[in-house]
């Protein structure tokens, strides 16, 4: 700044200078002292070399003060003005010379005047240049240290010579820390330090070939969690060297969003789903691999096309194509299920949806449809309605759609005129069990051939479960009588059917009913029919039909009673259990005891296991009663073990209580509650509960015996099928059954079987014990071949547990098993 205030005072000298040297040489004068200004006009004409001394005296004092400000002072006071204009403007020449002489001088100040005033407005824009400059200076450096890209500015030799937070933040460095260090051993991670000096390399080398276009690269570091950086390095070349900027973005959201993109995209096209994407307007953007190879189109032939023929040679309908679009535009996802028949003729079932795609302002920018191959699913769910409605082996309608039929029929009007067949055959059972399942499957199926061949077209042929079928007959006037029919089945059925080598004979019980006005139902007929059919049964006779009738009903009724006591009675004492000793085949001494279940009913009266049991069986109460009855076995098997009695305690496990509760719980807990000793605690089952399902039970088995429960078989040798099995189970008793203790020991057959028995148990360490022993005769030959154990009317029968105790279990004087336990 005052470099050009100097400048600009010299500028003012100069004409100055020059105005005064023009003066003199116009007036051809010199300033004169007083005294000599009073002399005459002709001493003035003094020798001219008097005047270039002078002047040259003058000029040697302006120059010795022309580089002080007070130069035009001295120069002014130096002459004097006065004498000057009076010396001077005497004559018109001189005033002629002395007016041209300022006219010339006005001309130069004002252009040096103008010269300052241009010099004075450089100097500020000047001054205006440098406030910007510095401002930017500021501003830049404010953008470079608070920038979010990191901006690290290196020298030649890769040093850090400046580096702003964003950086030391992405590179997890501290600017004291990374200032005049090598910028590539600053990078931990080997191989991202390689490539960045990789590719500092290239840019160097650009630089060199005159090339200063940016290079960059994208950098993978190693660290926890993984970063992705884009690096941008430029080199700028300076009048003292020259530097590299190095720009440092953290990309790994865009990494990550771009390989989630790619992940999606290839979702999409590697997906069995068919995938099409339109446009707001309906026109294809998009389609997938899949929907190419399930509609046998090219994509190419598809993009840019418009999606509303497709739907609408789907659909085959343009007003549910309109329908479509209406739902769609109001922005509604659409779901349809259609078929496709393909160029080989198959047929193909495609679940559609169509779904709006909206953008940020929620407004519907594309359509996705989406198309799952559903084929087998149709074909399965075809299937399921085949099966919910027919029988899987007969191929017959089941129950459910025997009701449907009955129903159907029942709403019609007129109503006609119906009776109900239901059959249960006889010894299916033991066929089932002695023969096999595929023989027992056989013989489902020559029945139903054989009732077919009995029945009328319009006649209806059901099979309700197992081994039970039903006959629906109909007619619009009269109905013929179902008693002569019934007598036909019997009698067909009697005949032997031939199964390959065998020769099986199989019976039949019916129960008949009458629809006897339009109020009945379905469940009430099926319901009549096996009140017959129970009562046909219950004659204990085979080959038998019932007709219902309102006294059968009321039994039903009665039967109904007995259920709702047994339901009421749950848990209390009317359950109980009478027992029944088991001895020792050497001793004769008693050794264990079965407790058999008695029910109490309303009037006190004790019922038949065989009325009651078949009644809990069938409603399920049996689980719940179970449970109280375990509770109450271990309670009392402790208690004996507590008065020193160490007998092994029996109880029966039915079908439903092994199978169908969580029977290993309820035994673990009662063992618990009551402290008694589980090896002590015997668990019955039947071999044909073992065999209805075979794993399950296995599974079961095994848990109850490591409690330390031990199993037995009950009734064993009724079947064939538990040989095959029999060392697969945890079995440590097996009881052979009373039908071949009861012709022993005269009958052959049942002493062979009785030693076979024997001797496969003993192979396998499994206990014998032999049921219905009755006569001292079948407990010695038992014993003789090796029976451990009997159980019978010959010592025992069942009992009341006060009676049991009185008459075989007396106190123990040594009481050290007791206290010890």
């Amino acid at each position: 700044m005052k470099r050009y205030v100097i400048r600009l005072k010299t500028l003012l000298l100069i004409p100055l200078l020059f105005i005064f040297l023009l003066c003199l040489f116009f007036l051809n004068a010199s300033p004169l002292s007083s005294q000599e200004q009073r002399e005459p006009p002709v001493s003035q004409a003094s020798s001219p070399f008097d005047h270039l001394t002078f002047l040259s005296d003058g000029l040697q004092s302006l120059a010795e003060q022309w580089e002080s400000f007070d130069i035009l002072h001295s120069a002014l006071n130096y002459f004097s003005v006065n004498q000057f204009i009076f010396n001077n403007l005497h004559s018109q020449e001189k005033l002629e010379k002395f007016t041209l002489f300022s006219l010339i001088s006005f001309g130069f100040l004002l252009g040096c005047l103008v010269l300052a005033w241009h010099l004075h407005k450089m100097l500020r824009h000047e001054k205006h240049l440098k406030s910007e400059l510095h401002d930017m200076v500021k501003k830049f450096s404010h953008v470079l240290k608070y920038a979010p890209d990191g901006m690290i500015l290196l020298k030649r030799d890769n040093t850090v010579l400046n580096i702003n937070q964003s950086a030391c933040q992405i590179l997890n460095l501290t600017e004291k820390h990374a200032v005049h260090q090598d910028i590539t051993a600053l990078v931990c991670d080997p191989e991202a330090s390689s490539k960045l000096a990789e590719l500092l390399n290239q840019v160097h080398s650009h630089m060199d070939q005159g090339d200063n276009l940016p290079v960059s690269q994208q950098i993978t570091m190693n660290t926890t969690p993984v970063q992705h950086l884009e690096i941008i390095a430029s080199e700028t070349a300076y009048h003292d060297g020259n530097e590299i900027l190095l720009n440092i973005r953290d990309v790994t959201v865009w990494v990550d969003r771009e390989e989630k993109l790619k992940s999606l995209s290839r979702a999409l096209e590697q997906s069995d789903d068919s995938i099409i994407i339109t446009n707001e307007k309906g026109i294809i953007e998009y389609v997938n691999h899949s929907f190419e190879k399930y509609n046998e189109l090219n994509a190419n032939e598809l993009i840019g096309s418009d999606a509303a023929h497709l739907i609408l040679t789907a659909l085959q309908n343009p007003a549910e194509l309109a329908k479509l679009q209406q739902q769609l535009v109001k922005g509604q996802t659409v779901n349809r299920i259609i078929s496709h028949r393909k160029k080989d003729n198959s047929l193909v079932y495609m679940e559609k949806r169509i779904s709006p795609i909206r953008n940020n302002l929620g407004k519907i920018s594309h359509y996705i449809t989406t198309g799952k191959d559903i084929t087998d699913r149709v074909l399965f769910e075809s299937k399921l309605k085949q099966l919910a409605h027919f029988d899987i082996l007969t191929q017959l309608p089941n129950r459910l759609m025997l009701q449907q039929q009955i129903d159907h029929l029942l709403q019609q009007s007129p109503c006609p005129v119906m009776g109900l067949l239901t059959l249960n055959l006889d010894r299916f059972k033991q066929i089932n069990d002695s023969l096999g399942h595929d023989t027992g499957d056989q013989v489902l199926l020559g029945v139903s051939e054989r009732l077919q061949a009995i029945l009328r077209e319009n006649d209806m042929l059901a099979r309700l479960g197992s081994d039970e079928f039903a006959i629906l007959v109909v007619s619009d006037n009269r109905l013929p009588a179902l008693e002569q029919l019934a007598e036909r089945i019997l009698r067909h059925l009697s005949e032997p059917m031939t199964l390959g080598s065998k020769e099986v004979v199989v019976g039949a019980s019916i129960g008949i009913t009458y629809s006897d006005s339009s109020h009945s139902t379905s469940e009430t007929l099926l319901r009549q029919a096996d009140i017959a059919l129970y009562k046909a049964k219950d004659n204990r006779q085979q080959q038998q039909y019932r007709v219902y009738n309102r006294r059968m009903g009321a039994n039903s009724v009665k039967r109904l009673e007995m259920e709702a006591q047994l339901r009421q009675s749950c848990g209390t004492e009317r359950y109980q259990y009478y027992y029944q000793g088991r001895f020792d085949s050497q001793t004769r001494e008693l050794s264990g005891v079965e407790a058999l279940l008695r029910w109490v009913d309303d009037e006190n009266r004790i019922q038949s296991p065989t009325e009651f049991i078949p009644i809990l069986e069938t409603t399920g109460l049996i689980i719940e009663v179970g449970e109280h009855l375990i509770q109450q076995a271990c309670k009392q098997l402790r208690q004996w073990q507590l008065q020193g009695h160490w007998l092994h305690f029996a109880l029966n496990i039915s079908a439903r209580q092994l199978l169908n509760s969580d029977i290993v719980s309820t035994v673990s807990k009662a063992i618990q509650s009551s402290q008694c000793d589980p090896s002590f605690l015997e668990l019955e089952i039947t071999e044909s509960v073992v065999m209805s399902d075979v794993k399950l039970a296995l599974s079961k088995l095994r848990q109850l015996n490591a409690l330390g429960v031990r199993i037995a078989i009950d009734d064993f040798g009724t079947g064939y099928s538990s040989l095959a099995y029999l060392s697969r189970f945890p079995i440590q008793i097996l009881k052979v059954d009373r039908e071949f203790v009861r012709d022993l020991p005269l009958n052959k057959e049942s002493v062979t079987i009785t030693n076979a028995i024997v001797e496969l148990a003993h192979n396998l360490n499994i206990d014998v014990v032999a049921e219905g022993v009755e006569t001292k005769g079948q407990a010695d030959f038992l014993a003789s071949i090796g029976v451990e154990e009997f159980q019978g009317f010959l010592y025992c029968k069942p009992l009341p547990l006060s009676e049991f105790e009185t008459r075989f279990l007396q106190p123990v004087r040594n009481r050290k098993e007791q206290s010890t336990y």
